[in-house]
C-alpha cells in the first residue's frame, strides 16, 4: 500500500512539475512572441520612416541640382550681358572719339587691330578709317596694305596678295565719316612679321594720299 501511494505521489508531483514547466514555457513563449510583433512593428515604423526620408532627400537632391543650373544659367546670362555692355560701352568711346576728335582734313588711318584667328599663321584685322573736315560728301578709294619682316634670314615685304585671297591687292572703301574694313591674312611659316604698312588711295581733293605704319609686336600683344 505504502508502494503505491508512493508511485501515486511521485507521478502527481512529476504531472504537477510538467504542468507548470508547460506553463511557464507558454508565457515565455508569449513573451517572446509579444516581443517579436512589437519589434516588427519598430522594424516597418523605422522602414517607412526611412523610406519618407529618402524620398525627401531625392526631392532635395533634385531641388539642389535644378538650382544648380538655374544659377548656372543666370551665371551665363549675366556674364553675357556683362560681355555686351562692355562692347555697347567700348563703341560709345570709339563714336565719342570720332566725333569728339579735332582730326585733320581728309581721310586718316585711325586704329588697326590684328588678333590670331586660331589658324596656322592665321589672323583677323581690323582696320579703322576716318575722315577729318566739314561736309557729308562720301569719300571713295583703296587701302593698301603690306607687312614687313624676316624670312629665312632675309628682309621681305609681303602684300595683301601674298597673305590672303589671290585678287586681294587693295580693300575698297566708300563712306562719309568712318568705315571699318576688316578680314584674315595667313602669314607664311617661317616668317616673323615686323611691322604693319597702311596706305590709303583716294581721288577725293583733300586726301590723295595717306600712309601709317604700325609695329606688329604693339599689334598682336
Amino acid at each position: 500500500m505504502g508502494v503505491v501511494l508512493l508511485t501515486l505521489s511521485a507521478a502527481l508531483s512529476v504531472y504537477l512539475y510538467q504542468h507548470y514547466a508547460a506553463r511557464s514555457l507558454r508565457t515565455e513563449l508569449h513573451s517572446v512572441t509579444s516581443a517579436h510583433r512589437q519589434l516588427q512593428d519598430e522594424t516597418r515604423v523605422l522602414a517607412e520612416k526611412n523610406e519618407e526620408l529618402r524620398r525627401k532627400l531625392t526631392v532635395l537632391t533634385r531641388e539642389q541640382q535644378v538650382e544648380r543650373i538655374a544659377y548656372g544659367r543666370i551665371g551665363e546670362q549675366l556674364r553675357k550681358l556683362q560681355s555686351t555692355v562692355l562692347n555697347l560701352r567700348e563703341e560709345v568711346a570709339f563714336y565719342r572719339g570720332i566725333v569728339g576728335s579735332d582730326r585733320e582734313k581728309g581721310i586718316q588711318v585711325h586704329s588697326l587691330l590684328v588678333d590670331p584667328d586660331g589658324r596656322e599663321g592665321g589672323y583677323r584685322y581690323q582696320l579703322v578709317l576716318t575722315r577729318g573736315g566739314k561736309g557729308d560728301k562720301v569719300t571713295e578709294g583703296s587701302v593698301s596694305l603690306s607687312v614687313s619682316g624676316e624670312h629665312e634670314g632675309k628682309s621681305r615685304r609681303l602684300s595683301l596678295r601674298d597673305l590672303s585671297a589671290p585678287n586681294s591687292d587693295a580693300l575698297e572703301f566708300s563712306f562719309k565719316y568712318f568705315q571699318r574694313l576688316q578680314g584674315y591674312v595667313t602669314l607664311p611659316a617661317g616668317f616673323v612679321p615686323r611691322r604693319v604698312h597702311v596706305r590709303v588711295d583716294s581721288p577725293d581733293e583733300n586726301a590723295s594720299s595717306h600712309e601709317r605704319h604700325f609695329d606688329w609686336p604693339a599689334l598682336a600683344s
